[in-house]
């Protein structure tokens, strides 16, 4: 973690008292302001189309998803990982095959929580899928052609020895931290998307099923109570003791929460936040848009202000929206929810678009 002075982004959150006369490092301050810009940002805001937005949603559920291999994450360079649970299947065969292809750094189904092989995947036991049942489990990824090859390598061998997933089987989504870096209010805005947003999220998370899976309420039980009670806190964020901190008071150490944020203070794993949401899935294009998910949240949180370190007008727009947002609000479970998620998450139309068919495959979590 970068231990670098809290720039104070500028963000006001009701019942929180923010003091926004702190200092600012104004040379890393201009570092920060300069790191992973080069993303595309086309200033399309659904908010601004209505019909059209309305039309998308509709014409959604009869398209397929189209399967990217190139700047899929529109320039971020943030690490990422998968795991993939599915039931059947022959799980020796598929790691043999994958580790012949030098996937997978085991040829045979391993122990769970095996250590790793640096860069490789590895399939894992799991006692909740059953004797033929599996985790796959990938190394730290980011956005190369190569990653999301084999991603699609991997979906197909899985499929070829005929693994299946069921209702049961989560698909889980790491991504690293470190744009949240000990800046206070990107966390702020964090748990701001993370607790305003969920009821999309268990949208989102059906996948391919057309519901999240059943289970839900227990390995991803809602995280919005913990995100609202962190936010009517102070909490001063200034090195990598303070970050464990805020993760332990916002976790309580139960990671099965809808976000996990316990790996956080466990100095043997890397400081991720895992989002526990969704479905597994063997369709590469339905974890290739989950991965967009998550790391669209970091995104934002790290990049939508609206005050006058703002580095454009269109990412000042996202940090409006963003801060009207209400956690718990009864309009959760709406379309203009969504409409809203995809303005302040995504910078190109594109992925609002993709993002879309997943949201529009599935029903409301009850």
């Amino acid at each position: 973690m970068n231990n670098r002075i809290n720039n104070q982004d500028d963000l006001s959150e009701s019942g929180a008292a923010i003091n926004l006369q702190i200092g600012l490092d104004t040379a890393n301050e201009a570092i920060r302001q300069n790191i992973n810009n080069n993303y595309e940002d086309d200033q399309f805001f659904y908010a601004d189309h209505e019909r059209e937005f309305q039309e998308t949603l509709i014409n959604s559920e009869a398209e397929d998803f189209q399967y990217e291999y190139e700047n899929v994450l529109n320039g971020s360079n943030n690490t990422f990982g998968l795991e993939i649970e599915f039931v059947d299947g022959n799980a020796n065969a598929i790691a043999r095959e994958l580790y012949d292809m030098g996937i997978c750094g085991y040829d045979h189904q391993v122990q769970y929580h095996a250590p790793s092989v640096i860069g490789k995947w590895k399939l894992e036991k799991d006692c909740s899928l059953g004797i033929r049942g599996g985790e796959l489990v990938s190394p730290p990824l980011r956005d190369t052609p190569e990653t999301w090859q084999t991603l699609q390598t991997i979906c197909d061998v899985a499929k070829r020895h005929n693994a299946k997933v069921n209702s049961h089987c989560g698909g889980h989504i790491h991504i690293d931290m470190n744009p949240l870096d000990t800046a206070e209010h990107r966390w702020r805005r964090f748990f701001k998307a993370t607790g305003s947003f969920e009821p999309v999220m268990y949208r989102f998370a059906g996948g391919d099923s057309g519901q999240v899976r059943s289970g839900v309420d227990h390995y991803a039980t809602p995280f919005a109570p913990n995100a609202s009670r962190v936010l009517d806190q102070n909490f001063p964020v200034t090195n990598s003791t303070d970050i464990n901190r805020l993760a332990t008071d916002a976790s309580r150490y139960n990671r099965y929460y809808g976000v996990n944020l316990t790996n956080i203070h466990d100095s043997d794993k890397p400081n991720t936040i895992e989002l526990r949401y969704f479905n597994s899935s063997l369709e590469p294009a339905i974890l290739q848009t989950n991965v967009k998910i998550a790391n669209g949240i970091i995104f934002a949180s790290e990049k939508a202000r609206f005050g006058s370190t703002s580095e454009s007008e269109a990412m000042k727009r996202r940090g409006n929206i963003l801060k009207d947002q209400i956690i718990g609000s009864n309009d959760s479970n709406s379309n203009l929810k969504v409409r809203d998620f995809v303005d302040i998450v995504f910078t190109r139309k594109k992925d609002k678009d993709s993002v879309l068919k997943l949201y529009s495959k599935n029903a409301w979590y009850t």
